[in-house]
C-alpha cells in the first residue's frame, strides 16, 4: 500500500474532477485522465428549493459523498459545468482581428448586463470567438455566485481548471451533429430550454426559456428564437434536442419524438452528456 502522500500525487497525475451545477441535481464525477471516462460519480438533488445556494448545498454534499468514497480530493485539478438556468446568454457582434480583449470584455459585459437588467460589474463575463470571426457566444454569471463556487472548490482544495456553460459544452460535444445550414439546437433540463438558431455553424440567435417542458412550448420556443433574428421561419430548417434526464412521467418525455415544428423534420436527439443523467 502507498503511503497517502505518493497516493495522493498519483491520483492527481491520473485523475481529475469534473463537478456539475445544475437546476435539479448537482454531480460530482471522477474522471480518468488517460481515456477521460467517468469512475466514480454522485449525484445529490437540489430538492423543492431553485436558488442558487441550493444547488452549491447539493454540490457539496456531492464533493463530501465523493470525497468519503475515493479518500481524497485535495489537489484533484476540476472542471465546471454550470446549468444555463444560473447564466446569461447572448450573441454579440465583435470583429476577431480588431477588437482588444478589454474592450471586448466591456462589450461583452454591457450586453449581459442589459439583458438580464443589473450592472455590468456585478457580472463574470466570458465568451467564445465563433467561426465567422465576426462574433462571439457571450456568457455572464452573477459575480456572487461565482465567488461562492470558488470558495466551495477552495474548501476541498481543488484546482479548478475551467467554467464552462453548460449550453456551450453541450454545442462543442455535439459540433458534427449541427452540421446543416440551418439549424435549432435545443438544450433541454429541468428548468427550462436553452434554445439556439445556427446559421452555417455559428450561433445567431439565442434564449432560455423557463419551464420549457412540452412539445408546444418547445416548438414556440424555436419558432420566437428565429424571429428574435428576423429570421424566415418558414425556410428550411434542422431541428436537434439534447433532452437531459427523462421526467419521471415518461409521456412527457415523448414530445421530442412527435412534436413537429411546422412542416419541418421531427426533433433529432442527442446523446445527453453524463453529468446531467442521475445514477
Amino acid at each position: 500500500m502507498l503511503p497517502p502522500a505518493i497516493d495522493r500525487s498519483l491520483r492527481r497525475l491520473t485523475q481529475r474532477l469534473r463537478v456539475y451545477v445544475g437546476s435539479g441535481h448537482a454531480a460530482a464525477d471522477l474522471i480518468s485522465v488517460l481515456d477521460g471516462r467517468r469512475r466514480q460519480g454522485v449525484r445529490e438533488s437540489i430538492g423543492s428549493d431553485p436558488g442558487f445556494d441550493a444547488a452549491l448545498s447539493a454540490l457539496a454534499a456531492a464533493l463530501q459523498s465523493l470525497g468519503a468514497a475515493i479518500g481524497d480530493l485535495r489537489g484533484l485539478t476540476c472542471d465546471v459545468v454550470i446549468a444555463d438556468r444560473w447564466l446569461l446568454y447572448d450573441v454579440v457582434a465583435l470583429d476577431v482581428a480588431q477588437v482588444p480583449r478589454q474592450a471586448a470584455r466591456s462589450a461583452v459585459a454591457a450586453t449581459l448586463a442589459d439583458l438580464g437588467g443589473t450592472r455590468a460589474d456585478a457580472l463574470e463575463v466570458s465568451w467564445q470567438w465563433q467561426r465567422d470571426g465576426y462574433s462571439v457566444i457571450a456568457m455572464g454569471i452573477q459575480r456572487a455566485w461565482l465567488s461562492q463556487l470558488r470558495e466551495l472548490l477552495a474548501h476541498y482544495e481543488l484546482a479548478t481548471r475551467s467554467v464552462t456553460g453548460e449550453f456551450v459544452a453541450v454545442l462543442n460535444a455535439q459540433r458534427t451533429r449541427l452540421a446543416g445550414p440551418r439549424v435549432v439546437f435545443a438544450v433541454s433540463r429541468n428548468s427550462g430550454a436553452q434554445v439556439a438558431l445556427l446559421v452555417d455553424g455559428a450561433v445567431r440567435s439565442i434564449a432560455f426559456e423557463v419551464g420549457c417542458n412540452s412539445g408546444t412550448k418547445l416548438v414556440r420556443a424555436a419558432l420566437n428564437t428565429m424571429r428574435a433574428r428576423g429570421d424566415d421561419t418558414t425556410a428550411d430548417v434542422d431541428y436537434v434536442i439534447d433532452p437531459g434526464e427523462p421526467p419521471a412521467d415518461k409521456r412527457e418525455h415523448e414530445h421530442y419524438d412527435v412534436a413537429v415544428p411546422l412542416d419541418a423534420a421531427r426533433w433529432l436527439r442527442v446523446s445527453s452528456p453524463e453529468w446531467a443523467a442521475v445514477l
